[in-house]
């Protein structure tokens, strides 16, 4: 007993193409943690999709669709890849700029370097919070030296 196929509502079909075709589409401009995987299923979908339905063969299809998934799998990669290096390298930086902030004396306050700050008054009250403050201002201040401004 063969089942017959079920006949095909072409508005409701082409309706729905054209959602699927939307949502591969924003999948495959998509970053994100593992992002580029995401994006190269998304990308050689829509491929794959575009070509069967402007009627090519399917085996080119298939064959087009896992070039573009390599392709673009490879291009998300590497953007992350970038994005990881540039994130790393900014926070070798935040650290060495750290390390040489705890080695001033507060500007305000005149407590010497691995001690909390004292209270100078009400009109600039710097309080104990493990010298956040002094750090932040111990960079101003070297911006402002060396750029030849009064501190």
């Amino acid at each position: 007993m063969s089942a017959e196929p079920m006949p095909i509502n072409m508005l409701q079909f082409s309706r729905d193409l054209a959602h699927l075709e939307e949502v591969l589409t924003q999948a495959a401009y998509s970053i994100g943690p593992n992002g580029f995987e995401r994006s190269a299923k998304a990308a050689s979908y829509l491929t794959l999709l575009r070509a069967l339905t402007d009627g090519a063969e399917p085996v080119p299809a298939i064959a087009e669709a896992l070039r573009v998934y390599k392709e673009v799998r490879q291009q998300k990669y590497e953007i992350w890849a970038s994005r990881a290096e540039l994130e790393k390298e900014r926070h070798e930086r935040l650290m060495a700029e750290e390390e040489i902030t705890r080695k001033v004396e507060c500007p305000y306050c005149g407590a010497a370097p691995q001690t909390s700050c004292r209270s100078v008054g009400s009109s600039r009250s710097v309080r104990t919070e493990s010298h956040r403050g002094r750090y932040r201002l111990a960079r101003g201040l070297d911006d402002k030296i060396w750029k030849g401004q009064k501190p």
